[in-house]
């Protein structure tokens, strides 16, 4: 299977009859936006989106259509323009947290109709401001909050949420052979598929280093550190292959003031 990456604005993705002024608009042209863009468009080439391998024995489960192994599946990614937009187009609390980003395995408002996601769905926040707090808030850690030495680190860890996240969609995509979440669920309920959502996302009982009898906790944690290590070099490999304008551009636009650290009192000892 291959996978495209359809980039969107959340107020593109969002459907017609949507509140739109609920959210807060993505100028797409913005340094930031345009960093998070490319970087997209790139990983439409990488090795590991170009050649998706099942992990799932399609003669198992007879009663089930996975798609051909030489399919195209798009994976829709939705630039937002607030972090807080994530958990509300979602209709999900996250534990009361606003995630950076996130794969969605619910519909949402994309549609209300049904509860879980027909299509493979990734949301990162892409605002300077919230890019500009983060920073504020790693500096109030540093010796020194006003050097800045270290904002180029900040930037990479939040543009990581996009390949964090993309390597959650591609997991989904291995360890289900291409079924969406709703798909998965219909038939886990019927019992064609053994596997529930939890499953297919961290690949308990699919992957050989995930062990079927692991807890829900011990399962996500592996999931998250293989997760977050293939994302690093994910972005890593995109950011050696677009323009490095781009995101020392990006980073001039969200690097704090003297006066936005000053005013910010966890940076002061």
């Amino acid at each position: 299977m291959r996978a495209t990456l359809d980039i969107k604005t959340l107020h593109q993705a969002l459907p017609e009859d949507a509140d739109l002024d609920d959210f807060a608009a993505l100028d797409a042209s913005s340094p930031l936006a345009r960093l998070f863009t490319a970087v997209a468009q790139t990983m439409n080439d990488h090795p590991d989106l170009q050649a998706i391998s099942g992990m799932q024995p399609a003669e198992c489960y007879p009663d089930i259509e996975f798609p051909d192994p030489q399919s195209e599946i798009s994976i829709e990614v939705v630039l937002c323009g607030a972090t807080d937009d994530i958990p509300a187009v979602l209709d999900h609390d996250f534990g009361g947290q606003s995630p950076l980003g996130a794969f969605a395995t619910s519909s949402g408002l994309f549609d209300t109709s049904a509860w879980l996601a027909d299509r493979f769905r990734v949301l990162v926040s892409c605002s300077e401001d919230d890019l500009r707090q983060h920073i504020l808030d790693e500096r109030s850690q540093e010796m020194d909050p006003y050097s800045g030495q270290h904002d180029h680190h900040y930037l990479f860890s939040y543009l990581n949420t996009l390949t964090h996240e993309l390597r959650h969609a591609v997991d989904f995509i291995e360890h289900g052979n291409g079924l969406t979440p709703s798909q998965v669920d219909d038939f886990n309920d019927t019992g064609d598929f053994e596997f529930g959502l939890r499953d297919v996302a961290n690949g308990r009982g699919i992957r050989d280093d995930v062990d079927a009898e692991l807890d829900d906790d011990e399962a996500d944690n592996l999931m998250e550190d293989r997760v977050e290590a293939a994302g690093r070099e994910w972005l890593s490999w995109a950011l050696a292959k677009i323009e490095p304008g781009l995101f020392e551009e990006a980073l001039a636009a969200c690097t704090p003031t003297d006066l936005q650290v000053g005013m910010t009192p966890d940076c002061h000892p």
